[in-house]
């Protein structure tokens, strides 16, 4: 078994194809939602500068109820080290998976300490044929990103495995790809998203964070 082929046997096994599948709603979900929930509250240019701070929101309060939903995951969020943000960390017993929107397929997020922290940590040696460790953790990035010409959509979702020092990655998961009718029925009648469970309404998770302007 290649190294690629092992990487995609671990992820498989450890985030069951239903919850894969929950990732893609959740992205369709949170786009649509964001755009329409800004433009219409805000005038046009207010609205274009908050869009990807509240998809990014929206995105993260859906994720994160999808802990108890499915099997198998736990979803908690954590600070971006020394900065007054926090991330989403989706945890299983093999994987450890963030989240982050980049600009095209295959892109690096911009650097941050807990990305880099969290490669260098689980992806020291990636000897699986030889090692007995199999508790030891993967660690994985969800990437997404918009579209360019249709704002309310994501125009990608991967799943990449970043090499220790965070330059590169090891192997990438296409999820569109891989539950190709999945995309196309959400793109063509994005009606039919099942809308998941928010811990909280988005709005007010903005205001605590970015406070009362």
């Amino acid at each position: 078994m290649t190294l690629k082929e092992e990487l995609e046997r671990i992820f498989d096994d450890s985030i069951e194809e239903k919850t894969q599948q929950a990732f893609i709603k959740c992205l369709f979900s949170s786009y649509k939602g964001a755009h329409d929930e800004c433009f219409k509250k805000f005038a046009h240019e207010e609205a274009h500068d908050l869009l990807p701070f509240y998809r990014w929101i929206q995105l993260r309060s859906e994720l994160k109820g999808l802990e108890g939903r499915f099997e198998k995951i736990e979803t908690f969020h954590e600070p971006n080290g020394p900065a007054p943000s926090y991330h989403i960390i989706i945890n299983t017993e093999r994987v450890i998976l963030t989240v982050s929107s980049v600009q095209a397929p295959g892109a690096l997020p911009r650097p941050a300490i807990y990305r880099t922290e969290m490669a260098n940590k689980h992806q020291l040696s990636f000897d699986f044929m030889k090692s007995d460790e199999d508790s030891r953790k993967v660690y994985a990035i969800l990437l997404h990103g918009v579209k360019r010409d249709d704002k309310k959509q994501p125009a990608f979702a991967e799943v990449g495995f970043p090499a220790k020092g965070f330059e590169y990655y090891i192997h990438r998961i296409d999820l569109f790809k891989k539950f190709d009718v999945l995309v196309k029925t959400l793109s063509s009648r994005p009606e039919e998203i099942a809308k998941p469970a928010l811990r909280e309404p988005v709005l007010e998770v903005t205001k605590k964070l970015i406070g009362e302007r």
